[in-house]
């Protein structure tokens, strides 16, 4: 019995308990509101309905009325539990504490004045970024233009200089003194072959080679406008160069004063080589060369019967990207492996007598030095920054000789030799399409960063020739590309001319992604490569 009493006692205290609680909180709310000036009476009509067009306003007022009033109800809770008060920052302290960190607000950009076009210098500073901290760089390819001197043909032919170039390196060329064009670096006629390695390609061969960055360096203008001559793909026959004395820790020859650009590059490979701990043993560098004659891939470094020639097929790889098929590859120790190689593939390749070349190339050339560096053992690295040792480093180095663009009626030719022509102007054609292509793509991703167009999306027709097919990584890919615009500065020449630079100035917008090619030895290279592009593709 006295358990069943207290039963229903006990519940009816709890019902007050509850009621009396909601009673105090409600009597709360209604002290709260009697105490807020904004408030006005509980009674008070409801807010009207706002149109869409007032609503904006409506909620930029009410949320800065609710600011004000949690601001000053938080000021009490702090002033009561004896907490210092919270000092309200003025618009004026939060623009210079803003300005303290992102940096002082210059004077013009706050008027709004419109800046002038970066340099070449900006450009190529801003290009390059910091590369040690970066395992993927995006940088526009850089395009140099040499002017060579003219011809003993031009100036037999009385022939005037319609092309010039400052004596001072402003990366700026004119045309017949009103038409300028600007680009990374102009050489002019006097540069030696030295420099312009200098300047073209020595600076991103010995830096990003080692860090697993692919490079190419191609050569691109009209026939007989020096081509080969800077590639050096003919070599120059002349004695080492009298500034430069063997060394005698590599025991490697250094370049002649009439060396291209490949030579210095194989040679700066080596040196980097030998200059690494136990650098001979773990960096192992393979040499292929071919060349696309009459839109036919050729290995010019097989030495059977050409009639039983492998046929030579370009396909995707998931190692190396865009990859030859059946195409050789020599394993080379030194420079002079690489220019007895050359010389040998010279001779195979194939040159003809024109009007305007007493030795035409009538194929492109392509040279590629693959290096592979096996992981340190002793914690060394390869590079001259924090790798991480324990990686195999893959890389490339491509170096292209492309055919000069001709005109039939300038060149005389007939026959096999005008369809020699017809076939490297279709190349050149292709070639130019991509690169307009892949321009275009580079403005509009400068003009609109936030736009969901990617090269994945838009069209480039890489698949109209083996020539374009072939350099697919190297234009809009995964390497640092260096493109040397070669012109001759004959008025008789000026309207090829021109077409080659306006081609050169189309380059300069293509965008690049290197990719660091590395591989952690806990996974396969044909993992990390499939992964690298499967993320390269994905941006």
């Amino acid at each position: 019995m006295t358990n069943t009493a207290a039963g229903p006692t006990a519940q009816s205290s709890g019902r007050k308990e509850a009621t009396s609680s909601a009673s105090g909180s409600v009597s709360g709310r209604e002290r709260k509101r009697k105490m807020s000036p904004d408030e006005g009476s509980p009674d008070a009509s409801p807010p009207q309905k706002l149109s869409p067009m007032s609503t904006s306003s409506t909620e930029s007022t009410s949320s800065s009325t609710g600011v004000s009033r949690s601001s000053t109800s938080s000021q009490s809770k702090r002033k009561a539990l004896g907490r210092p008060p919270i000092s309200a920052t003025s618009p004026a302290k939060k623009s210079s504490s803003a300005q303290s960190r992102g940096g002082s607000v210059s004077s013009s950009a706050a008027a709004g004045e419109l800046k002038a076009p970066p340099s070449p210098a900006d450009r190529t500073a801003s290009n390059t970024g910091n590369e040690n901290d970066n395992d993927e760089q995006q940088q526009n390819v850089r395009v140099v233009a040499r002017l060579r001197p003219l011809s003993a043909k031009e100036i037999d032919e009385d022939s005037k200089e319609a092309i010039t170039t400052t004596k001072t390196q402003s990366g700026t060329i004119t045309v017949e003194k009103s038409r300028k064009f600007e680009y990374d670096a102009v050489l002019g006629p006097d540069t030696t072959q030295s420099k312009v390695y200098e300047l073209t390609a020595g600076d991103t061969v010995q830096k990003n080679i080692f860090r697993g960055f692919n490079v190419t360096i191609l050569a691109y203008g009209q026939t007989g406008s020096g081509k080969t001559f800077t590639m050096g793909t003919a070599g120059s026959g002349d004695d080492p160069s009298s500034d430069e004395k063997a060394d005698s820790t590599t025991k490697l020859t250094p370049p002649s004063k009439g060396d291209g650009i490949i030579p210095r590059a194989v040679y700066d490979l080596f040196k980097k080589r030998a200059s690494l701990p136990g650098g001979n043993d773990r960096v192992k560098v393979e040499m292929s060369y071919l060349e696309i004659y009459n839109e036919e891939a050729r290995d010019l470094m097989y030495t059977g019967d050409p009639s039983k020639s492998p046929d030579l097929h370009i396909r995707d790889s998931k190692a190396e990207g865009v990859a030859v098929q059946n195409l050789s590859r020599h394993v080379v120790n030194s420079p002079s492996d690489v220019a007895t190689l050359m010389t040998e593939a010279s001779e195979r390749r194939v040159t003809a007598s024109t009007q305007m070349n007493a030795v035409s190339s009538r194929s492109h050339a392509v040279c590629t030095l693959y290096v592979t560096i096996a992981p340190s053992e002793d914690g060394e690295s390869v590079a001259d920054d924090n790798d991480a040792s324990a990686e195999e480093v893959r890389s490339k180095l491509t170096l292209v000789d492309l055919a000069g663009s001709e005109r039939l009626k300038r060149t005389g030719a007939e026959g096999t030799r005008m369809r020699e022509g017809i076939n490297i102007n279709k190349g050149l054609f292709v070639l130019g399409q991509v690169v307009s292509a892949l321009s275009e793509l580079g403005q509009q991703t400068q003009q609109n960063s936030s736009s969901t167009k990617s090269s994945s999306s838009a069209h480039i027709p890489y698949r109209d020739s083996k020539l374009t097919r072939l350099l697919q990584d190297s234009l809009g890919g995964n390497s640092k590309t260096v493109m040397v615009a070669c012109v001759s500065p004959s008025e008789s020449n000026v309207e090829e001319s021109m077409n080659t630079l306006r081609y050169a100035s189309r380059a300069r917008n293509i965008k690049n992604s290197a990719v660091r090619n590395v591989t952690s030895t806990a996974m396969s290279p044909t993992e990390a490569a499939a992964l690298r592009r499967e993320n390269q593709m994905l941006k």
